[in-house]
Parts: C-alpha cells; sequence; structure tokens
C-alpha cells in the first residue's frame, strides 16, 4: 500500500486527475479512509464481480 501512496501523491503533485479506481484485498479501515482522504474515486475490495466494477466505473464517468 505505502507505494500505491506514493504513485498517488506523484499524481497529485503533477496535478494528473484521472479517476483511479482501486481494486485490493486491503481491508484495513485505515488504508481506506487515507486513499479516499487522497482521493481515489472508488475503492472495491476483493472478491467482486463484473457487475460491481461496471457499477463503480459507471459512478465515475458520471462524476467526472
Amino acid at each position: 500500500m505505502k507505494v500505491i501512496r506514493q504513485v498517488f501523491d506523484k499524481f497529485l503533485e503533477m496535478n494528473i486527475t484521472t479517476p483511479v479506481l482501486m481494486l485490493t484485498s486491503k481491508n484495513a479501515m485505515a488504508d481506506i479512509k487515507t486513499m479516499l482522504d487522497k482521493g481515489v474515486a472508488e475503492y472495491v475490495l476483493k472478491p467482486f464481480t463484473r457487475d460491481i466494477i461496471l457499477e463503480k466505473i459507471n459512478s465515475i464517468l458520471n462524476g467526472f
């Protein structure tokens, strides 16, 4: 998760505004809160279905 935070911080420094959809097995509330606070658009925990991913992508696109 540390590397992901560093990459996301670099995106923010470079003013990259591409929405980020996190697909992960990390379910610690601290990790989720940190990434959402940094601006991750959606955070999806494993296991997930195709329908969940499509719904999250539609949600991101509708808000972008």
